[in-house]
């Protein structure tokens, strides 16, 4: 039931700061990078609509009137039924006999404070999940049991999370260079220049890069509630990805590294020859866009070609331009509460949970019958028009 009132309270929260009354409750399938592109303005309180609005489709509720009243009955119909949905799939998360689905179950046990989530669990979950991780040996259930050890803003004395370290991690995996910069960027916050230097160095020698923080969905889809409609699924997982994006932190990888990477530091030439690779890295292996970004922006600096970085760029406005095409058309509100809208973002996000964000956005570009170069020239306009509406939104 906690877990229950986190949802409903973050939707609650995130709707009436963000939404006008006939938004409901969909916010759009983004990748990090473009939620990072735009400013939001201030919140304010959608202006009092005093006669029916619209009648509208909602998928799975059937045809709805819209008005100053009803608007709120059926935010408050649509969250009673995800809260049955909700507790079923927590439910099965922590029953479920695959250990990442265990442990994204005992991540999301969290408890809701005023007017903000916090994405700890409880200390009984905690516990679990770090035993979970010791038991399993499993590095992205160590992960996000470090995730969650770094959400306490103080780790009481004897606490669970002193079991468990990045040091740890980097034993469970090492060819990966995800807990490497993580270590590398407590020692930089620590000043320790040695422990930082070493730990990079390791960094660059990963074959992969993966700091699991994007994959929580991914290991709980397959435990959704079969019989929900396509609109709750919809709006469940796109809760999931919203606490996924609760478990970043300044230490992640794409992060530390654009510090580490920076102009001055690319002007030591081993730091510069180092950056270079794991920019290498970043491109061809990451799996996020934000990666993709950050890897293109240290490959600059540290002097790639510039008809590659214009390619490269090109390619990342294409990868955010690619998930824009699941989307119901602005122009008709009504379609945000379609079926057909709801199946068309949870495919989207189904692939996003299989393939990873990079290769799910590539496979729908292939698709789109779109060159790259057209598709990054929709994302730029795409990005104006968000700007343009923000400024417009602030001036009112």
């Amino acid at each position: 039931m906690v877990f229950a009132v986190v949802v409903f309270a973050f939707l609650l929260f995130w709707w009436r700061n963000n939404q006008a009354p006939t938004q409901l409750l969909t916010p759009s399938i983004t990748s990090p990078s473009a939620l990072a592109a735009v400013q939001p303005p201030a919140p304010s309180k959608p202006a009092a609509i005093n006669k029916p609005v619209k009648t509208i489709e909602v998928c799975g509720f059937g045809k709805v009137t819209l008005d100053d009243s009803s608007s709120a009955v059926v935010g408050a119909e649509i969250e009673a039924r995800i809260a049955k949905d909700v507790i079923r799939w927590h439910s099965a998360l922590l029953n479920s006999g695959d250990v990442r689905a265990r442990a994204a179950g005992l991540f999301i046990d969290s408890k809701f404070d005023g007017d903000s989530v916090r994405t700890t669990p409880s200390p009984q979950s905690l516990h679990s999940l770090v035993q979970l991780a010791q038991e399993t040996h499993d590095p992205a259930v160590y992960a996000t049991a470090l995730a969650a050890c770094n959400g306490l803003k103080v780790a009481s004395p004897g606490s669970s999370c002193e079991q468990i370290s990045l040091q740890g991690w980097t034993k469970l995996d090492a060819g990966n260079a995800a807990p490497w910069l993580e270590l590398a960027g407590a020692a930089r916050a620590a000043n320790d220049v040695a422990t930082e230097s070493a730990a990079f160095a390791q960094a660059v020698k990963a074959t992969k890069v993966d700091g699991y923080n994007w994959s929580l969905f991914g290991f709980a889809e397959p435990d959704l509630p079969s019989d929900i409609t396509p609109f709750e699924r919809y709006q469940l997982s796109i809760q999931m990805i919203g606490i996924e994006a609760a478990m970043y932190s300044p230490q992640m990888p794409a992060s530390f590294a654009s510090r580490h990477c920076s102009a001055d530091g690319v002007r030591n030439e081993i730091v510069r020859s180092q950056c270079s690779q794991l920019a290498e890295l970043f491109v061809t292996k990451g799996t996020t866009v934000l990666e993709f970004a950050v890897g293109t922006s240290i490959g600059a600096r540290t002097g790639w070609p510039e008809a590659r970085v214009a390619a490269l760029k090109e390619e990342k406005e294409a990868l955010e331009a690619a998930w824009m095409q699941a989307e119901p058309d602005p122009a008709k509100p009504e379609s945000e509460f379609s079926c057909e809208a709801a199946v068309r973002r949870n495919r989207f996000l189904h692939e996003r949970a299989q393939l990873g964000e990079i290769a799910a956005a590539r496979g729908a570009i292939s698709l789109s019958g779109r060159t790259t170069a057209e598709l990054a020239q929709s994302y730029r306009e795409y990005l104006q028009r968000l700007i343009h509406d923000a400024e417009q939104r602030q001036v009112k």
